[in-house]
């Protein structure tokens, strides 16, 4: 059924992460503690370093990190969560912006239950209540709605893609990946193999192995796979690669990320789409950089409140 997306709202922890999210998902701790300005206005009745301390005990652990990817990069979080090295999303405790005519503060802690037994989330409140009350409260940066409603949306995540086809080995045009151009009619197809068994990096599966069939070979591969969506809407790609690539839907392209980064780790790249109901034609060329790329997963997610979707899943 529909739940919470996983990072776009993410329950806030004090302790940091131990070792790396990839090799030890299981932790509870999936962020690496607080960054703020002290000399913020809003944090004036909130004694504080620029760091976490003792005094964010009790509010870290009763919050929820929001998520502020895709919003202006002038935005400054009054309080940033510092994410994952391997994510390195850009996330907020506390975030002030103007919407419209009017001007919003959002905090992800939980500042209204139960004060009179949390003095520190009693003074927090009190604290950033004042600020918004003062005429220092002026935010500078500017957001839509639908920005805001994309921090609260809920989604159906698929499962890893497992119904690959795979080409044989093309050469790279002159300017890289960033050039490829949509798989041609005559193209060769054979299944892609997935990597069996358990991966440190996709504990859920889902890795199409591309080194094991091409090796050392340098070139792009296209990768094909025929995906199904069940209703007109919203829908975001949830890539892992290591080699760079260049998307296509329905032959027209829709993202690039032509730099090489390993190790391969699920959700590098997103990208959101507006698809119809239907069966669309997904190809990622993908730049296999002299052996160093390994291969890619993918993630199919449908954005937005489906409350009648229970049990379905795109596919």
């Amino acid at each position: 059924g529909a739940v919470p997306i996983y990072y776009r709202v993410k329950t806030g922890t004090f302790t940091p992460v131990f070792w790396n999210t990839q090799m030890k998902d299981m932790q509870a701790a999936k962020t690496m503690g607080l960054l703020c300005d002290p000399a913020h206005p809003a944090l004036a009745e909130f004694p504080t370093e620029f760091h976490s301390n003792w005094q964010w005990w009790d509010p870290v652990m009763r919050s929820n990190a929001l998520c502020l990817d895709g919003f202006p990069a002038a935005m400054r979080p009054v309080v940033q969560v510092v994410d994952s090295f391997p994510r390195n999303r850009r996330l907020a405790m506390v975030f002030e912006a103007r919407v419209g005519a009017g001007r919003l503060l959002v905090c992800g802690a939980d500042i209204l239950t139960d004060l009179d037994r949390r003095p520190v989330a009693r003074q927090l409140r009190r604290s950033l209540l004042n600020y918004m009350a003062s005429p220092l409260f002026l935010p500078d940066v500017a957001v839509t709605e639908e920005l805001l409603d994309g921090l609260f949306l809920t989604a159906v995540m698929s499962k890893p893609v497992v119904a690959w086809q795979v080409s044989e080995l093309q050469s790279r045009p002159e300017g890289g990946v960033a050039q490829a151009l949509p798989p041609t009619a005559d193209l060769a197809w054979e299944p892609g193999r997935i990597w069996p068994g358990w991966h440190p990096n996709f504990p859920c599966g889902g890795f199409l192995n591309l080194h094991d069939r091409f090796g050392q070979r340098d070139g792009l591969v296209y990768c094909r796979h025929r995906m199904s969506v069940d209703r007109d809407g919203q829908w975001r790609l949830n890539l892992g690669h290591d080699g760079g690539i260049r998307v296509f839907v329905d032959g027209l392209p829709v993202f690039c990320e032509p730099s090489l980064r390993t190790p391969c780790l699920p959700g590098r790249s997103a990208v959101t789409l507006s698809l119809a109901r239907g069966e669309h034609d997904l190809a990622i060329a993908f730049d296999t950089c002299g052996g160093q790329g390994w291969g890619i997963s993918l993630q199919i997610e449908a954005l937005g409140a489906f409350p009648d979707c229970k049990g379905t899943r795109p596919v």
